[in-house]
């Protein structure tokens, strides 16, 4: 009862601290706009390397701001034969995987090695390898849950989650390490960006 009780006082605590924290306006300004350049950073690196292998081997695409549309013009059967090569597939959705992950890793070795004292240089090479790890694990693991056949057919060609669906799970769920690890060998610097120890750690979180 009385570790209950202990429990219960110091929820409490936490609680009340919270409610009398104070927003770090300026802060929380910095780390939307650094936020939102490293996710449109990430996004359109993602597309333009997506575009340019497409573009050189002559499949038709329509291009948006927010997606690359090839269900709408690829109708002809000689269109279909471009989507029977595991080469044009592989180039075309590997690619811009291949990049996104030669940028999260710059980031990383940047951020764990780069004792910078710009607090807004390091904020923003934790949001890209956040937004690089969501987007190419994003892709892969709701495009084999869902069956959205671009992030399949690569995966599929590579026999990785072709023809078990045992092997699908399992990629699934070595994704989800993949995501696990890598944001456990970054908990110092991201110690280090958000000051969890420091007197004023509560406002800190809250921002």
């Amino acid at each position: 009862v009385q570790m209950e009780i202990k429990k219960n006082i110091e929820l409490f605590n936490i609680i009340d601290k919270f409610k009398k924290a104070k927003l770090d306006k300026a802060g929380l300004v910095n780390n939307t706009v650094l936020f939102v350049l490293a996710y449109l950073g990430v996004f359109y690196l993602f597309q333009i390397f997506t575009i340019i292998p497409a573009f050189s081997i002559g499949v038709k695409m329509m291009i948006y701001n927010s997606e690359i549309d090839f269900n709408a013009v690829n109708t002809a059967a000689s269109d279909a034969d471009l989507w029977t090569s595991a080469d044009n597939v592989i180039n075309i959705f590997g690619t811009p995987v291949m990049m996104t992950i030669v940028v999260v890793l710059s980031a990383f070795l940047f951020l764990i090695k780069w004792d910078s004292e710009r607090l807004n240089m390091r904020r923003l090479l934790f949001w890209i390898i956040l937004c690089g790890i969501v987007r190419i694990n994003g892709n892969y693991i709701f495009g084999h849950m869902f069956n959205l056949w671009n992030c399949n057919l690569v995966t599929d060609f590579l026999k990785i989650t072709y023809p078990s669906i045992v092997l699908r799970w399992i990629f699934i769920i070595l994704a989800f390490a993949i995501i696990f690890t890598v944001f456990r060998a970054m908990s110092v610097p991201i110690k280090k960006l958000f000051n969890p120890f420091a007197a004023n750690r509560v406002n800190n979180l809250l921002s």
